[in-house]
């Protein structure tokens, strides 16, 4: 009778181990899969981050040089319509130069 209920409680006690060790490992790997996850998110929103950042300075590069031209052909003396057909910019914007 001793030896059916040591049986029994090392069965329950077994059933109970792994039970708790089944929890854990999901749990290690939900969070190994997290981890993953947030690092592949990090690393699209850099790149995409630096694409907008490109982007965005290559603009203001442009701007900005055609600016400068616009601001030396005043200079010279260029009429403010020749201005604006070589750069693009507004009259307001080569008055303002």
């Amino acid at each position: 009778m001793r030896l059916a209920y040591e049986a029994r409680e090392k069965k329950r006690r077994d059933a109970l181990f792994l039970a708790s060790a089944e929890k854990r490992a999901e749990e290690r790997a939900e969070e190994r899969g997290e981890k993953r996850g947030e690092k592949r998110g990090e690393k699209r929103g850099e790149k995409r981050g630096e694409k907008r950042g490109e982007k965005r300075g290559e603009k203001r590069g442009i701007k900005k040089g055609l600016s400068q031209a616009a601001r030396e052909m005043k200079r010279s003396g260029m009429a403010i319509e020749r201005i604006q057909q070589f750069t693009g910019l507004s009259r307001a914007e080569i008055k303002n130069l």
